[in-house]
């Protein structure tokens, strides 16, 4: 070793900037996947110019153009980023433009909601906080006359008119649309709306999700709304835990939210998702691209139209994995209770003379025969079955990877 004990290993250096090629965002490929790691770990803004520092790739909605436009955005996301654009506005003089510029988003704290990970998501007290208040505003609404349905893709140019209306500064403009509808018209676009059904029979779009399904078994929010005039209601978080539900049902394993901070327009992403590093993240999506290997199919779009007529409590992702919690948490409190009375009536009785009553020394509890009980921390046993259940999602997760073609060595290290 160096003088001094210093270490040998090169410093990496940080980069405020990163650029990408257009021609290898199209390619993808493991030389994407390594640049990504790399900035995953060295980029200080997160952010990832596609094309190059005097020209970054703009977007078009020119019909030559549309489909590589689109097929941009769907290779960010299945590398483990988000996007924006730029300067996607109506100038001045009201002619449209056809280009934008795309921006790769790669924060470095991601809200991600595993599908499959019930127990993780309810081990946070504002999570679990945040559903029951959900759970327990579609009680209340419905016992007021007022429901909720959840509906995919019925009216795109409304939704988008809507989002226009909500964000004061919004990203989205009339070229991006224009890719959109292409995506849209692929299954690449799917927008999760809430409706309210008042008692009178009317009905609205207070909510939506613009997403896009990507990885087979993941899906992006790429930006979202809801009507300000139904904020007592908590659309959003309706709309949230419906829309996890309906994907969980199909078969996805990531509802992913994108990047976070401490922006009062991201507060309510850690409260219907996980916050995690962006590696982990990463981990979580090639997860997904190892089941997309050895399953049979994707899982399937959303399909256009009601998806549910009616948002009951158990339509609400997490609602039921909630429901149980609190069973078992009773049920272990009531036994511990009616331990706890048994002990106070063996000890003698309680009442005016207790202070008397408890001067008398008790007699020592008999021994039972047998083996005595033995009491398990709660903690304990949770840690290991968390430690069971790791070991054997390595065991498959490294079996698949033989039967794939990796060396031992290596899908050890994989897996």
């Amino acid at each position: 070793p160096p003088a001094g004990g210093a270490s040998s290993a090169a410093a990496v250096a940080v980069e405020s900037m990163v650029f990408l090629s257009l021609a290898n965002l199209l390619a993808g490929g493991p030389e994407l996947w390594r640049l990504v790691a790399r900035w995953c770990e060295t980029s200080v803004t997160g952010t990832v110019v596609i094309g190059s520092p005097m020209q970054p790739m703009q977007l078009s909605a020119a019909p030559e153009e549309v489909a590589r436009s689109a097929e941009a955005v769907m290779q960010l996301l299945r590398h483990g980023m988000g996007y924006v654009v730029q300067n996607d506005s109506v100038p001045s003089d009201g002619a449209k433009s056809n280009e934008c510029t795309i921006v790769g988003m790669m924060d470095r704290t991601h809200a991600t909601l595993p599908l499959r990970s019930h127990a993780v998501f309810l081990e946070g007290r504002k999570r679990r906080t945040r559903l029951r208040d959900v759970m327990r505003v579609v009680r209340s609404q419905l016992g007021r006359g007022r429901r909720f349905s959840l509906r995919v893709n019925t009216d795109l140019d409304l939704v988008t008119t809507m989002l226009r209306e909500h964000h004061e500064d919004n990203w989205v403009g009339p070229t991006l649309e224009t890719i959109w509808a292409e995506m849209f018209s692929k299954g690449n676009l799917i927008v999760f709306e809430l409706w309210a059904l008042e008692a009178d029979g009317t009905e609205r779009i207070i909510a939506a999700d613009f997403g896009h399904p990507h990885s087979d078994f993941a899906f992006y929010v790429a930006t979202r709304f809801f009507d300000r005039d139904y904020k007592t209601c908590m659309p959003g978080f309706i709309l949230a835990f419906a829309e996890a539900e309906v994907l969980a049902r199909l078969g996805y394993d990531l509802w992913d939210l994108g990047g976070t901070n401490l922006s009062p327009m991201m507060q309510y992403k850690p409260e219907v998702a996980i916050e995690m590093r962006k590696g982990l993240f990463l981990d979580h999506l090639q997860e997904t691209r190892r089941r997309a290997r050895t399953a049979a199919a994707p899982a399937p779009r959303p399909a256009s139209g009601v998806l549910v007529a009616e948002i009951g409590e158990d339509d609400l992702w997490g609602a039921v994995a909630a429901e149980l919690g609190e069973a078992g948490k009773a049920g272990a409190e009531n036994e511990a209770g009616t331990e706890a009375e048994g002990g106070t009536s063996s000890g003698g009785t309680q009442g005016a003379e207790g202070d008397e009553e408890a001067k008398v020394p008790c007699k020592a509890a008999p021994v039972p025969e047998g083996p005595a009980e033995v009491q398990v921390d709660p903690s304990l046993a949770l840690a290991e079955s968390k430690r069971r259940a790791a070991q054997l999602r390595f065991q498959e997760v490294h079996a698949e990877l033989l039967a794939g073609g990796f060396g031992a060595t290596e899908a050890a290290a994989e897996a």
